[in-house]
């Protein structure tokens, strides 16, 4: 049987950015607050997993944006998991206006981890059989994303308390507001995210130090951020940018 979750949101001021619109972070928590919910749902949420002596960890999140909604704005975020591919579990978003017009598409790779060795397990270990849907709106090969390099733009942060999930690491959607917030001032002034590609390579903890670089190219950033005590990277991103008076008029890319 193919399931599809539907959540419908109304998206609220305080949730909306400089051009009025929702912040690019607040879509991704969209996204993976339906994919919690659908997991649960199908008897895979986090309690579930516990139970099995395992947890979740995202892998991948690849994001495609036509057109970010408006504060006060009521959308329709689908989900579904769409299959395995080695040791990941692959799931799919599909974001849509009132009207049943695409706003955005996504996907996503998690992996099944026992949470005390911090180490990945077989899908099989699950012992549940998920409805696969193969639709895959945006199918991603999650392929290995370029590292910044040259002459690039640095910041430094340290989470807080408030950064930390129950899985007692940063919670996956800090990363993107630390990569967004180190741009050049005149793509935080004038443009909008149209793309991310997030790979999650290590986890972090509270009071970590985090140091972030970016390199930009023309219309292109990469990411990185590193762990300032040991060094490990914990992300790459490739974000794709695209004129904000363009994305606000719904001419984003095509995510149908």
């Amino acid at each position: 049987m193919i399931e599809i979750s539907e959540t419908l949101a109304e998206v609220r001021f305080n949730e909306v950015g400089a051009f009025g619109v929702l912040r690019p972070t607040v879509l991704l928590d969209y996204l993976l607050d339906a994919a919690g919910n659908h997991a649960a749902h199908l008897g895979v949420g986090m309690e579930a997993m516990y139970e099995r002596g395992l947890t979740w960890f995202l892998s991948r999140l690849h994001v495609r944006v036509a057109r970010y909604p408006r504060g006060g704005e009521r959308m329709t975020v689908r989900t579904w998991p769409s299959g395995i591919q080695r040791l990941f579990f692959t799931r799919e978003f599909v974001v849509e206006d009132g009207t049943g017009a695409r706003l955005a598409i996504g996907s996503s790779a998690w992996i099944a981890v026992n949470p005390t060795t911090r180490r990945p397990v077989r899908p099989a270990s699950l012992g549940v059989t998920l409805p696969w849907n193969p639709d895959r709106p945006l199918p991603s090969e999650f392929a290995k994303l370029d590292e910044p390099q040259g002459d690039c733009l640095e910041r430094t942060y340290r989470p807080l308390g408030s950064d930390i999930d129950v899985n007692q690491h940063v919670n996956s959607t800090v990363y993107p507001r630390w990569t967004l917030d180190c741009v050049p001032d005149t793509l935080r002034r004038e443009w909008l995210p149209v793309e991310l590609d997030i790979a999650y390579l290590a986890e972090t903890q509270y009071g970590d130090e985090v140091g972030g670089r970016t390199q930009a190219q023309a219309d292109t950033t990469l990411h990185s951020l590193t762990r300032i005590g040991d060094g490990t990277e914990l992300l790459r991103q490739s974000t794709k940018w695209g004129l904000a008076n363009s994305m606000l008029r719904g001419e984003g890319p095509a995510v149908e």
